[in-house]
């Protein structure tokens, strides 16, 4: 990330996480996500909101979503 190449990182992170949910979604991760994706795009909200229903679909109500730094729309 630090050359420039957040788009690479982005899909490096995110193929872990969509790939093995139960693995990789953990609070730092999904933070250093949410934060390349307000980096990266202008549709960051719309991402976070998926990585959130990943969050729900794999591990409920005990994940901290502050992690996804969502702010109202």
């Amino acid at each position: 990330m630090y050359t420039g190449r957040v788009s690479e990182a982005i899909a490096l992170v995110e193929g872990a996480v969509f790939s093995q949910p139960e693995r990789f979604l953990h609070e730092a991760i999904v933070l250093n996500l949410a934060t390349m994706y307000e980096l990266e795009s202008s549709n960051a909200h719309q991402k976070k909101l998926k990585i959130l229903s990943l969050i729900a679909q794999h591990k409920g109500d005990s994940f901290n979503v502050a992690a996804l730094k969502l702010q109202p729309q």
